[in-house]
């Protein structure tokens, strides 16, 4: 690899394994190999060997012939190799059952929400990201954010924000694998609960701690607010809604803006929608009577509730 991306691979994973609850596997050394390697725009770069533990990671129950060389992928033997290893890792380390996979899901609710909270973009969640233990590997995209704006930053890249679906997908995956070469029965959908379970408990802890040290700017407390309303909106955890409202009071005090908090147990179906409504345009009026007031403000996606999209230019408002 280049001797650039070994360097950032050991920053960030010591930075993530400082700052995240379950930390990262940390880089050993970097070695540089004394050979160029040149990239598809013909720029020759310092190579360089990365060296970290061996972590097992929910990929290495995947079937993955695509890693193959050469015409070795099309081969029945490579085929029935690939076969053999998935059933060795289900078999040898004991991870093809309902307890590793329920444990794994609540381990990347765990990492996955405080990369939320602490606005850390890991790239696409993907298998191969975090190890069985929780462990966070490959920070090739790992970048920090400065709001909680969902958003790609690569051309048809996955967004931060996504990390849920794809841990999501990625139980599918185990269950599906261990049902089929190990002959067990995982039910995805517990897996899937104890998933956003442990997310939505990191996140009520971890913002009410940002909240209480100050660690959350006032310019971002509405996209806050915003991006987590979508993972508490279906909790069915009477807890986790009233520390939501909680949170939602604060936040939106914060920014002046009347954001929806959302599970009001007085109304329900079209009133509670209306009502929602009705708290969307009042705020609205007020940050865009704020926006003309000053001139040159700009308004950019306020997206609430219903994904309501406006977009303002000094006095000049669009709907």
């Amino acid at each position: 690899m280049f001797l650039e991306e070994a360097l950032r691979e050991a920053i960030f994973s010591e930075l993530a394994h400082r700052e995240f609850p379950l930390g990262a596997v940390r880089t050993v050394a970097v070695i540089e190999t004394g050979d160029g390697i040149v990239d598809r725009h013909g720029v020759r770069h310092r190579g360089a060997l990365l060296v970290r533990p061996f972590v097992a990671r929910a990929c290495h129950l995947e079937r993955a012939l695509g890693f193959r060389q050469g015409n070795q992928r099309y081969q029945s033997t490579a085929h029935l190799r690939d076969i053999g290893r998935v059933l060795d890792w289900m078999k040898e380390l004991e991870f093809g059952s309902q307890d590793c996979v329920d444990s794994f899901a609540r381990k990347a609710g765990v990492q996955i929400a405080h990369a939320h909270v602490a606005r850390w973009f890991h790239g696409g969640w993907y298998s191969s990201v975090m190890g069985m233990d929780g462990r966070l590997v490959d920070f090739g995209s790992s970048r920090k954010l400065s709001n909680w704006k969902r958003r790609s930053y690569e051309t048809y890249g996955p967004c931060f924000g996504d990390e849920l679906d794809f841990a999501q997908t990625t139980i599918g995956s185990l269950g599906a694998h261990i049902r089929h070469y190990a002959g067990r029965y995982v039910e995805v959908k517990a897996s899937v609960q104890a998933l956003m379970h442990s997310y939505r408990a990191q996140v009520l802890d971890e913002l009410e701690r940002a909240l209480a040290d100050g660690s959350v700017e006032s310019e971002a407390a509405h996209s806050a607010v915003e991006f987590f309303y979508r993972s508490f909106q279906c909790s069915h955890s009477e807890d986790f809604k009233d520390r939501w409202r909680c949170l939602v009071e604060r936040l939106r005090g914060m920014h002046g803006v009347v954001t929806p908090a959302g599970f009001n147990q007085g109304r329900s179906g079209l009133g509670n929608a209306r009502y929602r409504r009705e708290l969307v345009q009042e705020a609205l009026f007020k940050v865009l009577d704020q926006s003309s007031q000053q001139g040159d403000a700009s308004l950019t996606q306020l997206e609430v509730d219903g994904w309501i999209g406006y977009e303002g230019r000094g006095n000049a408002v669009q709907r």
